[in-house]
């Protein structure tokens, strides 16, 4: 019997299905088979049942393919078989009939694509993808195109090379049924042969059911219903069709780029129908020509649901798409109709954010509605995913002023999920690549690691310092950076920092032992954090080196294994569960089942060989890994709790009572597949084949027909880049259209654009706008943002700032040293935030990955400095730039040589032919205490001939000029036999050459204790109260006129092109003050200086000390 009901709801299908499960087949052991296309709709079919049968159980669910080889499996005559064609099976025989066919002059076009990135007997990443696109073309020829297949096997199209390669591939799957005189048949030749013999039935098996259930379906291949039409002539076959449309519109003509002119010129064809669902359309017409015993139809009208005076907005479109025609004049919705709305947002995390308040608008206004009737469908799942988390899943705050939504996230791709997998493709990534130091530390921080070898968040933390200071940048070792480089060379490796590390146990940091200078992190190495982080690289360094070498997939799976062994942990059940996932799915890849070959091998016998017997290099297995784990992701997470995020998959029409289609950018959906220019189906296209645009058209107008009560839509509606508008997906423009000319609002019939207000909503950009809070309908739910909200609505440009009042400290030091007091005037900000623990974390955490060719401005200070020392000590040329380059900093091979030579010996020596004489004498020691009203301030200051000579082998800035004053001031309080002169010796290159900077600072005019007393009265304020002094900002004001100063201020306070960073985005000063825009600004209590009386106090005596200087 062959059977069909149609309907527009998912539900009036399953009571059909219901109904006939309710009957008891005559064999009830016999499970029911259920053909389905994809497993969300079995979870769905599973719950449903069971409600309403009690149970659902003794029912086996089919996906069509798996379905139609048992069917045809019937054709099988004696010395038959039925030839395996699974992808995995396909792909290798591909790889090897390519290795066959390679020279074969039809072979030209695929040795021209391959060339270059095959070698001999090595598999690698481009060739498999290559055999993973035909093995997906020959599934779709014997699907769709079964007639060409059978033409290729009787020895036609000699010379087209797809046809070669299948023919090839085919002997190699049927070897193993030569050797046992069997004839293997593929599922062309099967499917053909069912259809065609009456009696192939008479050959079932016994286990085959009674009755098959064909269940949910818009599309299914036309051989695929000639079998099961064939198939209904032996057993009861039911077909359960979804159809959008009671009328036949299977031969409506088609546009495709949507409205190409006014909805009433269209007449009654419904253009979403018209437009989206073209896939029906042919689905439908090829039912037409099949006769069934029994057709029956459920449609139900939405408009006509329920008790309600008017339907909403949602349900008349549905209504209209049933009955496939336009109203004459637009349907009258209320003003408050909410069924629809379309939400534009200007970025990605600006949608889910907006989805969440739409959401909880939704389950407010409506408290029937549960979050597990609700579905949020998405194009790209796994670029959402994380969002997701963030704003669904962010922690209970009682703060926030709304309810936990319960969610779960279905359909991610299982190497997504599964840490196991993840590792072992970040291992196979790192060792096939550079080594980077990022990327290795990445793999410390996976949480499957940290867990194995017990590292703290402090131990990673302490790692990365390890990392950094041992110059650690890419490559494992020598070999490894050799090879990729060109250039014989270990510095900056990972064997090269691990053995600096190692020595920095033993020796103090820059000592030279051999080749390897040691380093000791800046004495952060702790033994236990060292000890942890050698257990680990002992472990993963000989991994990735064996990870390099190509491999058979037999040896791959061992290594798998060993990865499995040596970095999962063995006491935690979930990393076992998913290492046995992975190697489930890789063994059953390799071998076509879940028992490993060489287990059951007793001792001395030879275990079954491999499947493919070519090595795939690190870059395909992680490939073949990727594939092999991101199939059969299935329903994982559907319907499990709370509101279901999942993937846009065909076929998923299950209903729920609110449908949210996230991502729904233009360019984004429909989304763009990936055509090979050999397809040959793709090149005669023919009705009912497959086609990824429509399939993703008709998915939309599925999920618009799927929504009972709502349906939500967001999209970024700017881009990130231009700033300019976006339109969103062309599905959603074209739902826009439809709603404009099919709708207008009671009230607002002669508003051109009221549906537009109605519908579509746009929102701002950040979620504190006050547009979320202070207007009629407020949006947002949390009152986090509320409080800023209401700063920005207020208008205040004033910027807040954490600190207003002084701080009360009870006891105030008693002493003080020079270094203390120098430390604060560099930077007071940084002094007081410290001080009361208020410092933010401004560690840099980045590690210079890649090959050095140049130095930092810093990096090259801190050289030209250790040059100038070590050459101070007489030490050789060679033997300072030997140490600089085993200590990692600087370039390798020549460029290091001549970077050496015409930056850091040629300055330093520069300053040392300046200072030789002074460098000659022996310092004179000055150390001590003063006092200084309560206040006792202590020093160790050098003389050189009775002067404090100061040297650098940078400029004389500001900073420095400020050291040298406060010690020259307290040499002048001190007693000491001071001649009342600073010498400040420097450098800077002019046109080309290196010149010395020289400076004076003579006695001051004003009394020198009263001058140090300023600057220690300075130091006490700054402890209570963030005093408003910067270097460059502060000297600019007071080398100024009265008239000029404010305006020299802030051009050094901001200006973006000096060479250093501006102060204002100092990140203590933010901490401080927050964004000033003039430091003039910057409030400070009673009884503290202001910017202006702070800067003059402090620099208008050092600037008249100098001759010459402005302030003089």
């Amino acid at each position: 019997m062959w059977t069909k009901v149609t309907s527009n709801r998912m539900e009036k299908l399953l009571e059909a299905l219901v109904e006939r499960l309710k009957v008891v087949p005559n064999d009830p052991i016999k499970p029911e088979w259920i053909v389905i296309q994809n497993p969300g709709m079995r979870r769905y079919l599973q719950m449903e049942i069971a409600k309403a049968l009690g149970v659902c159980a003794n029912v086996q669910f089919l996906m069509p393919q798996r379905f139609i080889n048992e069917v045809i499996a019937c054709a099988i005559g004696e010395g038959e078989s039925l030839l395996k064609m699974e992808t995995y099976d396909l792909i290798f025989g591909i790889l090897e009939a390519i290795d066959e066919l390679w020279d074969v002059e039809e072979f030209h076009e695929v040795r021209t694509y391959l060339r270059g990135a095959r070698r001999e007997a090595v598999v690698g990443r481009k060739e498999l993808l290559f055999a993973d696109k035909i093995a997906d073309a020959f599934g779709r020829y014997v699907t769709f195109r079964s007639e060409m297949v059978i033409a290729w096997n009787e020895g036609k199209d000699e010379r087209d090379w797809q046809a070669m390669l299948w023919r090839a591939v085919k002997r190699r799957l049927g070897r193993r049924f030569e050797k046992e005189g069997i004839r293997s048949l593929d599922p062309a030749e099967l499917g053909l042969r069912f259809v065609q013999q009456g009696d192939a039935f008479s050959r079932i098996k016994a286990g085959f059911p009674e009755r098959v259930h064909v269940f949910g379906i818009t599309s299914l291949a036309p051989s695929y219903l000639s079998i099961l039409e064939h198939l209904s002539e032996y057993c009861d076959v039911h077909l359960y069709t979804f159809s959008p449309s009671k009328e036949y519109f299977g031969d409506l003509p088609r546009t495709k780029k949507g409205f190409d002119r006014p909805l009433q010129v269209l007449g009654q064809e419904h253009p979403l129908l018209k437009c989206l669902g073209k896939l029906s359309a042919d689905f439908q017409d090829i039912l037409a020509s099949y006769s069934f015993s029994e057709d029956k139809e459920l449609f139900v009208d939405p408009a006509g649901v329920g008790n309600k005076k008017r339907p909403t907005m949602l349900e008349q479109l549905q209504s209209d798409i049933l009955g496939l025609w336009l109203p004459s004049s637009p349907h009258e919705i209320e003003p408050d109709d909410n069924s629809i709305r379309i939400h534009a947002c200007h970025t990605s995390m600006r949608q889910v954010e907006v989805l969440r308040d739409a959401l909880l608008h939704l389950l407010d206004s409506d408290h029937s509605l549960e979050p597990h009737e609700i579905v949020v469908m998405c194009p790209d799942i796994e670029t959402f995913s994380p969002l997701i988390h963030a704003v669904f899943g962010e922690p209970k705050d009682e703060k926030r002023g709304f309810p936990e939504i319960p969610y779960s996230i279905a359909d991610r791709a299982p190497s997504k999920e599964n840490s196991v997998a993840m590792l072992v493709l970040s291992l196979l990534e790192v060792a096939n690549g550079r080594a980077k130091a990022s990327e290795v530390l990445d793999i410390l921080s996976m949480e499957i690691v940290r867990q194995r070898f017990k590292l703290t968040p402090d131990d990673l933390a302490r790692i990365r310092n390890y990392v950094k200071e041992a110059r650690v940048r890419w490559g494992l070792d020598r070999e490894h950076k050799t090879r990729l480089l060109g250039v014989e060379s270990d510095e900056c490796t990972w064997q090269f920092g691990l053995d600096r590390l190692l020595l920095g146990l033993a020796l103090p940091e820059g000592t030279m032992f051999g080749n390897v200078v040691a380093s000791d992190a800046g004495g952060s190495v702790t033994s236990e954090t060292l000890q942890k982080f050698f257990d680990v690289v002992s472990v993963l360094f000989p991994t990735l080196k064996r990870f390099r070498e190509p491999k058979t997939l037999d040896v791959w799976l061992k290594e798998v294994a060993k990865v499995i062994e040596d970095f999962v942990p063995h006491d935690e059940v979930q990393f076992e569960q998913e290492a046995q996932e992975l190697y489930k799915r890789l063994i059953s890849a390799v071998y076509g089942d879940l028992t490993k070959p060489w287990e059951g091998a007793q001792e001395g016998e030879q275990a079954e060989e491999p499947v493919l017997k070519q090595k795939f290099d690190g870059a395909a297995f992680s490939v073949f890994l990727d594939k092999c784990m991101s199939e059969g992701g299935g329903s994982i997470g559907l319907l499990a709790r709370g509101v279901t995020f999942c993937k846009m998959v065909p076929l998923r029409n299950i209903p729920f009572k609110v449908v949210a289609l996230l991502g729904m950018d233009d360019g984004a959906f429909p989304r763009k597949g990936t055509e090979i220019s050999f397809d040959k189906v793709a090149q005669n296209p023919k009705q009912g084949d497959r086609n990824p645009r429509e399939e993703d058209l008709q998915m939309f107008l599925e999920a618009v027909l799927s929504a009972r009560k709502y349906l939500v839509i967001t999209y970024t509606s700017l881009d990130a880049r231009t700033k300019k508008p976006l339109p969103p997906a062309s599905p959603v423009a074209l739902l826009f259209d439809a709603l404009e000319e099919s709708f207008r609002i009671k009230g607002h019939e002669e508003s051109k654009d009221a549906v537009k207000k109605l519908v579509f909503k746009e929102h701002p950009l950040h979620p504190f706008s006050p547009r979320n809070f202070f207007k009629e309908h407020p949006w947002s739910f949390d009152v986090r943002n509320l409080e800023a909200a209401r700063m920005l609505s207020h208008g205040s440009n004033e910027t807040r700032t954490p600190f207003t009042s002084p701080v009360e400290i009870m006891d105030l030091p008693k002493t003080l040293n020079l270094r203390q007091l120098e430390n604060f005037l560099v930077q007071p900000q940084k002094h007081f935030l410290e001080f009361h623990g208020f410092a933010p974390m401004l560690e840099d955490y980045t590690i210079d990955e890649e090959e050095q060719v140049l130095l930092e401005a810093l990096q090259e200070y801190h050289l030209k400095d250790e040059v100038f020392r070590e050459l101070a000590r007489d030490k050789q040329k060679e033997e300072i730039l030997l140490r600089l380059v085993r200590q990692g900093e600087l370039p390798i091979g020549r460029i290091g040589r001549v970077l050496a030579d015409a930056i850091l010996l040629e300055s330093a020596e520069t300053l040392l032919l300046e200072l030789k004489d002074l460098l000659a004498v022996e310092p004179t020691k000055v150390s001590g205490a003063i006092q200084l009203g309560d206040v006792q301030l202590k020093g160790e200051v050098e003389l050189i001939n009775r002067d404090y000579v100061f040297w650098t082998v940078g400029d004389i800035d500001a900073k420095r000029l400020l050291r040298a004053w406060v010690r020259h001031l307290w040499l002048l309080s001190s007693g000491a036999d001071y001649s009342g002169k600073a010498l400040l010796f420097g450098l800077k290159k002019n046109k080309g050459w290196w010149e010395i900077t020289n400076t004076e600072i003579l006695k001051p005019k004003s009394p020198v204790e009263e001058l140090l007393g300023v600057l220690v009265d300075l130091y006490f304020k700054g402890l209570r109260f963030p005093l408003p002094f910067f270097l460059e900002s502060s000297k600019a004001v007071a080398g100024s006129e009265e008239n000029h100063a404010a305006k020299k201020a802030l051009s050094t306070w901001s200006n973006p092109f000096q060479d250093r960073p501006n102060e204002r985005m100092d990140p203590y000063v933010l901490f401080a003050f927050g964004d000033q825009e003039n430091p003039s600004d910057i409030k400070v209590p009673n009884g503290f200086p202001d910017f202006l009386q702070i800067s003059r106090l402090v620099w208008t005596p050092l600037l008249a000390s100098i001759p010459d200087s402005k302030g003089g």
